[in-house]
């Protein structure tokens, strides 16, 4: 899978946080970021255009949360990998991911030195949840 390159969507009420993962993706060759969104609605017309590999969706956003979302997408024919990204390191934050169909959850602070293993475990079909570890 070394040649592969993944199409990724960000989803996040804090912009700055997504130019930084855009930022750090971009010195990378095997991620292509196509797409973002700062809201649901926004995220809902965005997967109408786009087919990502992952989603990197915040579960905390305005109006609709990331878990609901994610059930959504769901309902509407979507089959999207979601990456729940969270500040909150409290188990049944993470739980609720894992039950809800999201392949990791990783706290936004350990977000670059998590990255990796996290698309290692989602390339290997594997889920990743760190704080549930």
């Amino acid at each position: 899978m070394e040649n592969r390159k993944y199409k990724i969507i960000i989803i996040d009420d804090n912009q700055a946080y997504i130019d930084a993962i855009k930022f750090l993706f971009s010195k990378r060759n095997d991620i292509e970021v196509i797409g973002e969104a700062n809201d649901g609605v926004q995220f809902l017309k965005l997967i109408e255009t786009v087919t990502p590999d992952l989603v990197l969706m915040d579960i905390i956003l305005p109006g609709i949360d990331g878990i609901k979302l994610a059930k959504m997408a769901g309902e509407f024919g979507h089959d999207l990998k979601f990456l729940g990204l969270t500040m909150s390191d409290n188990p049944l934050v993470h739980t609720q991911m894992y039950q809800n169909g999201f392949v990791a959850g990783i706290l936004k602070s350990h977000f670059f030195e998590d990255f990796d293993i996290t698309l290692r475990m989602i390339e290997n079909n594997e889920t990743y949840f760190p704080v549930l570890n």
